[in-house]
C-alpha cells in the first residue's frame, strides 16, 4: 500500500492532482472470484467496508487486515467470493519527494 501511494504521490508532486482523480485498489484476499464486492472507506484506525449491492453486509476495523478477518462473519460461505474495492482521492495522499 505504501509503495502504491508513494508512487502516485510522486507522479503528482510537480503538477498537482487532477480534479477528482483517485487511486483505485482491488484487493482479493481469497482465491475465489469476486461475487461480493465491499467498498472500503475511512482512515487508519477506523475503516469500514460495505457491500456495493446495498445489502446490510458491513464490517469495520482498525486495519484492512481487520476488515478481511471480519468479512467471513457477515458473508459466511460467500467470503471466499469477496473482494475489497478501495478508492483513495489523490489529493488526500501525502506528498512524496521521491518515487519507490
Amino acid at each position: 500500500m505504501a509503495r502504491a501511494t508513494d508512487a502516485v504521490s510522486f507522479l503528482y508532486s510537480e503538477h498537482g492532482p487532477i480534479h477528482d482523480a483517485t487511486l483505485q485498489l482491488a484487493i482479493y484476499p481469497w482465491a475465489g472470484r469476486a461475487g461480493l464486492i465491499f467498498d472500503v472507506d475511512g482512515i487508519p484506525g477506523a475503516y469500514r467496508a460495505r457491500d456495493v449491492q446495498g445489502s446490510v453486509l458491513s464490517v469495520a476495523g482498525a486495519t484492512i487486515e481487520d476488515i478481511v478477518a471480519a468479512i467471513p462473519g457477515v458473508a459466511g460461505d460467500r467470503a471466499p467470493e469477496s473482494m475489497l474495492r478501495w478508492e483513495i482521492p489523490i489529493a488526500s495522499l501525502p506528498v512524496s519527494g521521491q518515487g519507490s
